[in-house]
């Protein structure tokens, strides 16, 4: 006797829909995060600024080129804050006395770059290690995590951290200095402008160190984060039509007022140029684009008249700067990394 089927019950039913209709949410709201992360790269100006083309050239040049020789670190991805993009490397340097140290942040136009670009940077941490000097390279919080504001904090952060770890890894607190390209060097420069954010009495030990360094690089950087101030500087954005909507990086909603006093209060947290006074330290300033109209969002974003409006106020307040463009009549005979080393390890007394 073959027996009756039996009809599903309303439970299993119900847990079915619910099932469904579980999955069918969550797969929205991954396909709404990465579309909303992609149109915010669009608006911020780092999609749709390169080709197709040039990234598959791009692509097709790393899958040829030999694998580059890399220094690993002493310790990899320690974190020095709560968030997870908080981490860092160290390379130590063999040295009975406590060792200064050089900083490296990444570039980005925050929204990508890693840390690890300065394994393959063998020169640069060979050098410093051989001259008794260790080296960090950071990582940090991207814009869809953060606003900009507190992107910046993190390199005091890192900076703090270092402090708090001067025992364990036998490093001179007087002597760190940091330097980074295009957003990176952007970090490096509001550990120098920014007023010391030290609390001596806090519950957290790292806070209680001092954020200052001693000396900052900045490669093709910007001169201040308040963006609405850019095009009097640099010059016009070569399309008007696609102009990056500066808002997103402060989770602002587009079309919002620069001149509003609460906006206003977050541009001038951000306004590196402005933050610069007397007591600050002594600035590597390096351009290695043309001047001229911007022809190009990278143009734009890495114009060398960024580089010579910090030195202006360098010199305007009275700080030690150094100044390197490629568009001069005496270019450099050094590649820039040996240049921003060679202003570091000075003022960290190293020769």
């Amino acid at each position: 006797m073959i027996p009756k089927s039996v009809p599903p019950s309303r439970f299993s039913l119900t847990r079915r829909r619910v099932l469904v209709w579980t999955a069918s949410t969550l797969l929205t709201l991954v396909l709404l995060a990465a579309g909303g992360i992609a149109v915010l790269a669009f608006e911020a100006g780092i999609i749709g600024r390169v080709s197709v083309t040039d990234m598959a050239k791009t692509w097709w040049r790393k899958r040829q080129a030999p694998p580059l020789r890399v220094i690993k670190p002493t310790y990899e991805s320690v974190s020095y804050g709560p968030e997870k993009s908080q981490t860092l490397d160290f390379w130590k340097a063999e040295s009975e006395q406590p060792t200064p140290v050089i900083v490296y942040i990444h570039g980005g136009s925050f929204m990508g770059g890693d840390k690890s670009r300065l394994w393959s940077k063998t020169d640069v941490i060979e050098r410093c290690l051989n001259q008794g000097v260790s080296v960090v390279s950071v990582n940090y919080r991207f814009c869809y995590q953060a606003p900009l504001p507190e992107i910046l904090s993190d390199a005091t952060r890192a900076i703090q951290f270092l402090r708090s770890k001067s025992g364990e890894w036998n490093l001179d607190k007087a002597r760190i200095a940091a330097y980074g390209d295009s957003g990176g060097g952007g970090l490096a420069l509001y550990a120098a402008a920014h007023d010391d954010v030290a609390v001596p009495d806090s519950p957290d030990p790292v806070l209680r160190e001092s954020s200052r360094v001693c000396a900052v690089g900045v490669l093709d950087g910007q001169f201040s984060y308040n963006f609405p101030e850019w095009e009097a500087v640099v010059g016009p954005y070569p399309d008007p039509t696609r102009k990056p909507k500066w808002e997103l990086y402060y989770w602002l909603l587009p079309g919002a007022d620069p001149n509003a006093p609460e906006v206003q209060a977050q541009l001038a947290e951000c306004d590196l140029r402005a933050l610069l006074t007397p007591d600050d330290p002594p600035l590597f300033l390096f351009a290695s684009l043309k001047f001229g109209t911007p022809t190009s969002h990278y143009h734009f974003l890495h114009h060398p008249q960024h580089a010579v409006t910090l030195h202006e106020r360098c010199e305007q307040v009275g700080i030690e700067s150094e100044l390197v463009l490629m568009d001069s009549p005496r270019k450099p005979v050094k590649k820039r990394n040996e240049l921003v080393l060679d202003f570091l390890l000075r003022q960290l007394e190293m020769f």
